[in-house]
């Protein structure tokens, strides 16, 4: 039987390097924690390391909307507590998986140096989470996919010419 989880925090930090004025690249890195709809026994941790695109859609003014695509590694655990832990024999499991990012955000300029924006991503991680107990592979959870929803705060530093 395979976990039910319910969304819950995520704290990040990126960095974005523009090439043009509508184009960004950069280095981001989140970590997550879902708790079970089923237990409160059960929760999954994700840290989240990884590269980013994003293209900025010209619109002329301070209002910036934006595609986002990126790749990288997460770290996938589950932490057992109680009955579960007892039942497993164990207290946390994990693995590392490659994964992909894509999303769509909106950041609005409050000055030349600072923005405010809103970003969604849908976060798909590589195979499933199959964990070594008493010498089988348990399937824990048949997909690892998850969205996210993020408030940001941009601070611009001008580059010297």
């Amino acid at each position: 039987d395979e976990a039910d989880m319910k969304m819950g925090p995520e704290f990040g930090i990126g960095f974005d390097y523009f090439i043009t004025k509508d184009l960004a690249l950069g280095l981001d890195g989140s970590y997550v924690i879902m708790t079970s709809n089923e237990s409160d026994d059960l929760k999954a941790k994700t840290m989240q390391f990884g590269v980013h695109g994003k293209y900025f859609i010209p619109t002329g003014g301070q209002f910036m909307p934006y595609l986002n695509l990126g790749v990288g590694m997460y770290n996938r655990k589950i932490e057992l507590s109680g009955d579960l832990a007892d039942f497993f024999g164990e207290d946390n499991f994990s693995d590392n998986a490659f994964g992909f990012t894509a999303g769509v955000g909106a950041e609005y300029k409050v000055s030349p140096m600072v923005g405010i924006g809103v970003m969604g991503l849908y976060n798909y991680t590589m195979g499933e989470f199959k964990p070594e107990v008493d010498g089988e592979e348990v399937t824990l959870l048949d997909d690892w996919n998850y969205i996210s929803f993020k408030g940001a705060v941009t601070f611009y530093f001008p580059m010297a010419k």
